[in-house]
């Protein structure tokens, strides 16, 4: 880890706020997962969070931070699971929990999820998420369709 990268997890580290946020993330998973592992979580997503953070997203780094938590949490109850658990790509899903986690983990793996997560998460329309990206309605349409395309192909190999 670069020295200034570590400087800043410590600075965010005694931040309430920062730590407030990623805590409130971390809470829903107390019954699946040991203090440990979402200690481990939050100082992950935060982490996460720091090295992938980009102003010029339009997105506040409070929200990022939260879906940087959330996703490390995901990935946590992801690995606990035995080995017979893990679910092929190609067998359906067993549960709703599960589908979302592989869901989940495909919209990480776009090019954008944020536009993904503005569009079916937040419900935004096209106009406001062009307008917060300062680009055309049809360039948020391309947007999408592509990181849709993108899911489809991985999840269909």
């Amino acid at each position: 880890m670069s020295q200034e990268l570590n400087q800043a997890l410590k600075k965010a580290l005694e931040d309430q706020d920062v730590v407030s946020v990623a805590n409130s993330a971390a809470r829903k998973y107390t019954n699946f997962l040991s203090k440990d592992e979402i200690q481990d979580c939050v100082v992950n997503g935060i982490w996460y969070s720091l090295q992938r953070f980009d102003d010029s997203r339009g997105v506040k780094f409070t929200t990022f931070l939260h879906r940087g938590v959330t996703i490390q949490c995901q990935k946590r109850l992801k690995f606990n699971q035995k080995p017979s658990e893990l679910i092929p790509s190609y067998i359906e899903c067993s549960s709703d929990f599960e589908l979302k986690l592989e869901m989940h983990d495909e919209i990480n793996n776009c090019e954008d999820p944020d536009i993904l997560y503005d569009r079916y998460y937040k419900n935004m329309t096209l106009s406001e998420m062009a307008k917060k990206r300062n680009v055309t309605s049809q360039t948020i349409r391309n947007k999408i369709s592509k990181n849709i395309s993108q899911i489809r192909n991985r999840i269909l190999k």
